[in-house]
């Protein structure tokens, strides 16, 4: 038998799904003040729609509430593992769900969290994070995130001698004196 959650309340501001349940994209539908989630990692997201109201499915209005930005987006591990943060809940959740490391446009954070805390063991998810390192961290660059820079730096698997020129290059052409100089402090 599968638990399924059809149904989020408008006034929960937090919600813990819990192991053993799948989410059906329906139940986001009235979830507006939805603030924070926490879902196992792994979990299932159904994409059925469970009635009509005013002539549309909830299917119809959940992917403008999908589309919102969330607060905190938790993934808990069985073993105890938890990565928190923000995001776009249905790309995150898509990702999660999949269990692939294929990183796009919009998901570098994601997969960054996700990698940063030990959840992408996969030898062949490994490998296709790894393709994406550069993307990942001139991203990084761009948004001025040099927080999560330095935790790249001090993890010290990403930057590399074969990536660290082209990424002080493009700290350097974009006006990113900040990250150039955390650049700059490494020795590859």
């Amino acid at each position: 038998m599968k638990k399924e959650l059809i149904f989020i309340s408008p006034l929960l501001y937090s919600l813990t799904v819990p192991d053993g349940f799948e989410l059906g994209t329906g139940s986001l539908y009235s979830a507006e003040n939805l603030e924070e989630i926490s879902v196992p990692y792994g979990i299932t997201v159904t994409k059925k729609a469970y009635g009509i109201f005013n002539g549309c499915s909830f299917e119809s209005f959940n992917q403008k509430a999908l589309r919102r930005e969330m607060k905190a987006i938790t993934i808990r591990k069985s073993d105890g593992r938890t990565c928190t943060f923000s995001g776009e809940l249905r790309k995150c959740l898509q990702i999660i769900e999949k269990g692939k490391a294929e990183v796009k446009p919009g998901t570098e954070i994601l997969f960054l969290e996700l990698y940063l805390a030990g959840f992408i063991e996969d030898q062949a998810q490994i490998q296709n994070f790894l393709l994406s390192a550069f993307q990942i961290i001139a991203y990084l660059i761009d948004q001025n995130d040099t927080a999560r820079l330095q935790r790249v730096i001090d993890d010290a698997r990403l930057i590399t001698a074969k990536n660290i020129s082209r990424l002080k290059k493009h700290a350097e052409e974009n006006g990113k004196t900040e990250a150039l100089a955390l650049l700059n402090s490494i020795t590859v």
